[in-house]
């Protein structure tokens, strides 16, 4: 095509577009019999200085590829084609590197059916078509093959020309001419040319950590690689594959799939709105340091003095005769809070994360020990930034181990009881109040404890509940964790509404605590805006609702209420709710 458009039309392309081609790996791909170390329907990723292996096992094949740097980066004419006798010296360069306990390359060469030496070029063409041909794959655009999107890059191509072409087709009266081609072609190259660049880019990265190229691959392979979950290893790949494209005319098939692709979703993916989480994190962050730091924050600006009114705000949530309020009611109305606080640590994206359940016990704890004011802020900027993890944010991320769901629904009754039982010492016996009150502030730290441990309890004695309950790997995906949740934030918003009852009029604190999980639940709500996973009128409609539900039911039950309706949410999407109103 080239040649002939230079031909035919000089200037259509580069002059020598070739030589900008670049190729920093080969690779000998093979299949072999299987080996001792090597087991059926296992996938082998080997991190090596300058090369690496991905070996996946088949039934009874071994298909897999080493990748080895270039000396130098190549480009153009200079690239070679490689021979047998190239395949078979950089092989035996290679013999001793130890795949596993028990095999090394050579076992693997040695056993092999066939293999073949070819060099990985890694280039996207600036043009893809000319007059009435057009190239798709790699003939448009070569990635490294580690990532395993080159394949599907052509495919989806594909599918993006005919659906171009089709729609162009119902348009046109007339047969099409070689100017309708043109832009047939140019809308198609226009709609996949971003993917597809971001898919080269990934790709290169990808191999460089592999191959130990990058400054930090050494460190990340030794002390993060081996503590990543097996979620966090398939995003490296994953992530790419819900942006893959469809002929728009078909009908897709609606099979069974936890993770909808993004064309599924009820509304488009809001792109570049950082800039709404980096105001997110500041509004937490001012809120912290006025309630640490008020002194320095009467100050005759307009920001200052919103901030301050804001912070004087007073709640119109209806409370019974003042006679009949309680002190400790406020503490109890925020219980939901801290259980959903650890159930977001259980969640499979929080895996070892930020989001953990240790960070969560840890958090416990300080909001114990310290004034509510300052603790809760610090951890809404923990979960405004987590909330950026594709991981977190997946319905894949969603499902708890059924052991900590029940854990949290059992110690909720179990922690009402305790807080029942305090009033009541409150009520009908002489200790102080101060005493009691003193001992009841430690009360979010023991909900984490008596979580944990009927966790762990729990675990011991359920086999099915370490996040894959019938001991497959499609356990982690049954949802059998929902039911549970569906009744815990039953429970805690009943609790947390009655309390809310009986709450006094709000001291400073107390009021900053209640913007705070206010402004959290409008955040959570945003952010299903952010992912597609709602339209822009539903997003509305819930914050609207938010906002005027906090006068009647409190903080602690407008958070419950929240994170049922986020729960249902996001796991309709997991079961195949995608189109809207269904």
């Amino acid at each position: 095509m080239h040649q002939l458009g230079k031909s035919i039309s000089p200037g259509t392309f580069d002059r020598d577009e070739y030589s900008k081609v670049q190729c920093s790996y080969k690779c000998i791909f093979g299949m072999s019999r299987l080996t001792p170390g090597i087991k059926p329907s296992t996938n082998h990723l080997v991190l090596g200085n300058g090369h690496s292996y991905l070996i996946l096992a088949g039934s009874e094949k071994v298909y897999w590829f080493l990748n080895a740097k270039n000396t130098r980066v190549m480009y153009g004419k200079e690239i070679p084609r490689y021979t047998a006798e190239d395949e078979r010296r950089l092989a035996e360069e290679h013999f001793g590197d130890r795949l596993n306990e028990q095999d090394t390359f050579k076992d693997v060469y040695e056993n092999k059916i066939m293999a073949t030496l070819t060099p990985l070029h890694e280039y996207q063409w600036k043009r893809w078509y000319f007059q009435r041909i057009m190239t798709i794959g790699d003939a448009s655009h070569k990635l490294n093959p580690i990532s395993g999107n080159g394949g599907s890059a052509a495919v989806e191509d594909a599918a993006a020309l005919f659906s171009v072409l089709q729609r162009k087709l119902g348009q046109s009266q007339v047969r099409l001419s070689t100017r309708d081609f043109q832009d047939i072609f140019a809308e198609t190259q226009h709609v996949q040319e971003t993917r597809t660049r971001h898919l080269i880019s990934h790709a290169t990265k990808m191999q460089e950590f592999d191959a130990m190229q990058s400054l930090f691959s050494p460190l990340l392979a030794k002390f993060v690689i081996p503590h990543l979950t097996d979620d966090a290893m398939l995003a490296l790949v994953g992530d790419n594959t819900t942006q893959a494209r469809c002929i728009e005319s078909f009908q897709v098939p609606r099979r069974p799939r936890y993770v909808p692709y993004e064309d599924e979703l009820p509304a488009d993916i809001l792109k570049d709105v950082w800039i709404v989480r980096v105001f997110v994190v500041l509004w937490y962050l001012v809120y912290f340091l006025y309630s640490v730091t008020p002194q320095y924050f009467i100050h005759p600006t307009y920001i200052m003095k919103c901030i301050h009114a804001a912070s004087q705000w007073h709640s119109s949530i209806p409370t019974i005769a003042s006679g009949k309020t309680n002190p400790l009611a406020f503490e109890i109305s925020l219980f939901p809070m801290i259980f959903i606080w650890n159930v977001e640590g259980y969640r499979r994206g929080n895996r070892r994360t930020i989001g953990s359940r240790h960070v969560a016990i840890f958090f416990s704890a300080v909001l114990a020990a310290s004034r509510k004011a300052g603790v809760v802020p610090l951890y809404f900027i923990l979960a405004a930034c987590n909330s950026s993890r594709t991981r977190y944010t997946s319905p894949a991320g969603r499902p708890l181990p059924v052991s900590a769901a029940r854990a949290v629904l059992t110690g909720t009754f179990m922690v009402y009881g305790v807080s029942l039982f305090f009033i009541g010492l409150q009520l009908y016996t002489t200790i102080p109040a101060a005493y009691i009150a003193s001992v009841f502030q430690w009360q979010p730290l023991v909900i984490a404890v008596i979580i944990w441990g009927l966790a762990n309890a729990n675990k011991v004695s359920d086999h099915h509940a370490e996040l894959e309950p019938d001991r497959t790997h499609m356990g982690a995906y049954l949802d059998k964790d929902y039911p549970y949740l569906t009744q815990l934030y039953l429970v805690l918003f009943a609790f947390g509404a009655t309390a809310n009852i009986y709450v006094p009029a709000l001291a400073d604190d107390e009021r900053l605590v209640t913007i705070m999980v206010c402004s959290h639940c409008l955040h959570s709500v945003f952010e299903m805006r952010r992912l597609g996973y709602i339209p822009t009128r539903d997003a509305r409609n819930v914050m609207l609702a938010i906002l005027f539900a906090l006068q009647f039911i409190g903080p602690g039950a407008l958070f419950a209420a929240t994170w049922a309706w986020r729960e249902r949410l996001i796991y309709r999407l997991s079961r195949g709710y995608w189109a809207v109103g269904e």
